[in-house]
């Protein structure tokens, strides 16, 4: 994995491949602390194929965003996250509701389908944050 990792591009320093772990291995959404930003250059190049999406929080079109990611399966990368946004806890919970067939999530105020193939990543430059 290491090997492969460093020909998409991530340092081979022990934070890198620690993330690289993360990554690989987490069974459900990953933070990831990026002080460098190489961890997302690696991100990028990884999930290419899987149409990656970048925003953040700060982004105005983040809802749109984040429902489109949700809806047709795709990856999400959230860079510069110091607190999570509560819209993302439904998500972050799997609050899935099953109607009619649908599998739905709510995201603010509108319930959105919810493909079991959406990811989201989320980062952070700050090696302290505490997220609760």
């Amino acid at each position: 994995d290491r090997l492969e990792w460093q020909s998409q591009g991530l340092p081979s320093d022990s934070l890198s491949l620690e993330n690289g772990v993360i990554i690989s291995r987490c069974a459900r959404f990953p933070l990831i602390i990026d002080p460098s930003g190489h961890a997302i250059d690696f991100m990028m190049k990884k999930y290419k194929d899987q149409k990656i999406q970048k925003t953040s929080f700060l982004d105005k079109s983040f809802m749109k965003v984040l429902s489109g990611a949700v809806r047709f399966g795709t990856t999400l990368l959230v860079e510069n996250v110091e607190k999570l946004d509560p819209v993302l806890n439904p998500i972050l919970n799997k609050e899935i509701q099953r109607t009619g067939g649908r599998s739905l999530v709510r995201i603010g105020t509108e319930d959105v389908d919810f493909s079991p193939k959406f990811n989201i990543i989320l980062t952070t430059k700050n090696p302290a944050v505490k997220l609760t």
